[in-house]
C-alpha cells in the first residue's frame, strides 16, 4: 500500500477527542484518524458538495420572449459597417 503523510494541525479539543477515541477503541492515533476519514468522508462530501442547479435567482426568459427577440431580423447592418470601417487594423485575408 502506497502511503502519504499529511501534517494535521488540531486544536486541543479535537486532539482530545482523537485521543479519547484511541483509548476507547484500542486503536493507535493514526488508525483512529484513518478510520475517521474513511467513515466520515462520504458524509462530509455529501454535506459540502456544490449542488448542481440554477446559479441565479433571476427567472429565465419565457420561450415566447426568446422567439419574439430572436425572430426579428437584425437591422444594424449600417452601424456595423460603419464601426468596422473605423477599425485601425484590418483582418488578414
Amino acid at each position: 500500500m502506497k502511503t502519504a503523510v499529511y501534517p494535521l494541525p488540531m486544536d486541543d479539543e479535537l486532539s482530545s477527542l482523537v485521543r479519547q477515541a484511541a483509548k476507547i477503541s484500542g486503536l493507535s492515533l493514526a488508525e483512529v484518524m484513518r478510520q475517521s476519514i474513511k467513515v466520515g468522508l462520504p458524509k462530509v462530501t455529501e454535506a459540502l458538495a456544490v449542488k448542481a442547479g440554477r446559479l441565479t435567482l433571476v427567472e429565465p426568459i419565457p420561450d415566447e420572449e426568446w422567439e419574439r427577440i430572436y425572430t426579428k431580423p437584425d437591422d444594424d447592418a449600417e452601424e456595423t459597417a460603419y464601426w468596422m470601417g473605423q477599425q485601425t487594423q484590418r483582418a488578414a485575408s
